[in-house]
């Protein structure tokens, strides 16, 4: 039988002074909140990456912080 090579479990957290928040999408310059979420000023992040049981941490800048819920969030 041939394995498949899609993942199962796909995740995206965005950290942010301690908040954990979901995300629902993500590209080369910015990404999308899932759910509802306070206005965050411009900061540090960590946004994390899960795919099945390997989590990779990349380190990123929100200039404009977050603007609220359903807003596209830039970073670099």
């Amino acid at each position: 039988m041939a394995s498949s090579s899609y993942s199962s479990r796909v995740g995206l957290t965005l950290i942010i002074d301690g908040l954990q928040l979901a995300v629902s999408h993500v590209g080369n310059s910015g990404l999308m909140i899932s759910g509802p979420c306070q206005p965050v000023p411009s900061g540090e992040a960590e946004l994390i990456v899960s795919i099945d049981e390997r989590h990779e941490t990349h380190k990123i800048f929100l200039p404009d912080g977050i603007p609220g819920p359903d807003r596209f969030v830039s970073f670099f």
